[in-house]
Formats: C-alpha cells, structure tokens, sequence
C-alpha cells in the first residue's frame, strides 16, 4: 500500500489506489453549472 498526502491551507488530502474516489457529476449537474456560468451567474 502506497499513501501520498498533502496538509495544506485545503486540509489534509490522502491519495491512493486503494482510496475511493467520489462518483462523476451527474450530466445534469454538468449542463446546470455550464448554464449559469454562460449567463454569469458563476
């Protein structure tokens, strides 16, 4: 087992291959956020 990490000012970051990850933005979720930073929102 290998863990990097990093502490910083984002707080503590542990990564490895036997680490989850988070699941992919839904498409939607996408289009929305593509949306409202077209209209400068974001």
């Amino acid at each position: 087992l290998t863990v990097n990490w990093v502490a910083d000012e984002n707080g503590f970051q542990a990564t490895g291959d036997h680490l989850p990850t988070p699941p992919p933005m839904p498409e939607h979720v996408v289009k929305m956020l593509a949306d409202l930073k077209a209209a400068g929102l974001l």
